[in-house]
Parts: structure tokens; C-alpha cells; sequence
């Protein structure tokens, strides 16, 4: 068992996340144009600091992997090069791997089979299921809210929960972060769903970055 304490950076971050996300309802709602051509627009303010923050989480991941190489077994440090892919992959998910930037030409595969014609995996359509409803909707959505409510009950009263998600050097959520996630989706419901993809993904990935930095149960990863 272990006593949660929160610094003042995450504070400080959890109020920087809901500030840019009631902006960004507050346009949504009062400037829907400048909210969709410029606040929350492909490339835009929302965008990067939603790649920046998945990057920071993979650096973190990588870091981790290089200070406690020697403390932990071969599974604790093939999870954490494993996580800070799946990070790097979501960033470049997120700007379609540069094409917008060095102005790509999109292959024919994704030509044909991408929503937006971009070359990125999660806006595919295939056989008439859209990739991004599935897997980055439906499927990851159930997966965050196993994440934030089963998990830190499992490692708490369990053995073998505890065993698991040491095992696998997951880090676990601190209570702050579970409220903030209920919130930060609670407040997105106030616009409509088309509105709200690139502010749930600034908030959910930006609070999971400093969920990795700052766990519950962060003696697992420190080096001494």
C-alpha cells in the first residue's frame, strides 16, 4: 500500500489541460469557425501539443528503460521500449507521419481506403468499418476505463493484480488523474461529438503523459 501525493506541477498541468479545453468549448459554441480553421484544425495548436505530449511520454518510457536496465528483468524493460513505440506511433499518427509537413503524396492504398486520403492508419476504411470508430473509439475507450477503475483496485487489494501490472511496468493511475479523466469527458459532452475528437485527444493524452511521469506506484521505476 502507498500514500498518493501530488506535486505542483501536476496541479499545475491538470489546470493547463482543462484551460486550453473550456477554451476550446467556449469557440466551439461562440465561434465555430475559428474553433474548426484554427484552434482545433489538422496541423493546429491542439494537434502539436497532443504529438509533443506523446512524444514526451515515449522519452520518459525510454529514459526508464535506460536507468533501471541493470535493476529489472528483460519482460519490465521490453514493456517499456514496447510503450514508448506505441507513443512514437501515436504521434506520428497524429500529423499522418508528416505528410502535411513535407507535403507527401499519399500512396494508392490510402488513397482508396483513407477516409481523409492521408497517410495514417487510424482514419482507414476497410470492408466498411472505419478503423478509427473501432479501434481508437470503441475498443481504446474500454481500455482507458479498465485502466482507470479496475486496475488500481486490482494492484491495491490483489496480489496477482499487483504482480501483473509490476510485471509488465504499468503505471498506475493516481486518483487525481481518474477525476480528471471523468471530468475532462464529462465536460466534452456539452458539444456535439463531431467537435470534440481533438480536445479528448490533447486532455486524455497529455494527462496519461504525466500519469507515466508521475505514477502511483512510481518506486517501480526508480533506479535506486
Amino acid at each position: 500500500m502507498f500514500r498518493e501525493k501530488n506535486s505542483w506541477i501536476e496541479y499545475l498541468v491538470v489546470f493547463t489541460v482543462f484551460t486550453f479545453v473550456i477554451i476550446g468549448i467556449f469557440l466551439s459554441i461562440y465561434n465555430l469557425d475559428y474553433y474548426r480553421n484554427s484552434y482545433a484544425v489538422e496541423d493546429g495548436l491542439i494537434e502539436w501539443l497532443t504529438v509533443v505530449s506523446l512524444l514526451f511520454a515515449s522519452m520518459i518510457c525510454v529514459v526508464r528503460a535506460f536507468k533501471i536496465r541493470l535493476k529489472r528483468g528483460s519482460l519490465f524493460l521490453a514493456c517499456l521500449c514496447f510503450s514508448s513505440l506505441v507513443f512514437i506511433f501515436g504521434a506520428g499518427e497524429e500529423i499522418s507521419w508528416g505528410q502535411r509537413i513535407f507535403d507527401i503524396q499519399s500512396s494508392e492504398f490510402f488513397q482508396q481506403h483513407n477516409a481523409q486520403k492521408e497517410t495514417n492508419f487510424h482514419n482507414l476504411k476497410i470492408g466498411g468499418v472505419k478503423i478509427n470508430k473501432l479501434l481508437f473509439g470503441t475498443i481504446l475507450s474500454i481500455v482507458v476505463v479498465i485502466y482507470l477503475t479496475l486496475f488500481p483496485i486490482a494492484y491495491r487489494r490483489t496480489d496477482w493484480g499487483k504482480k501483473i501490472i509490476d510485471m509488465f511496468a504499468i503505471p498506475l493511475p493516481k486518483l487525481l488523474y481518474i477525476m480528471s479523466y471523468a471530468a475532462l469527458f464529462l465536460i466534452l459532452l456539452t458539444i456535439p461529438t463531431k467537435n470534440r475528437g481533438e480536445l479528448l485527444e490533447f486532455g486524455g493524452a497529455t494527462l496519461f503523459a504525466f500519469i507515466v511521469l508521475f505514477p502511483a506506484n512510481k518506486e517501480l521505476f526508480e533506479s535506486t
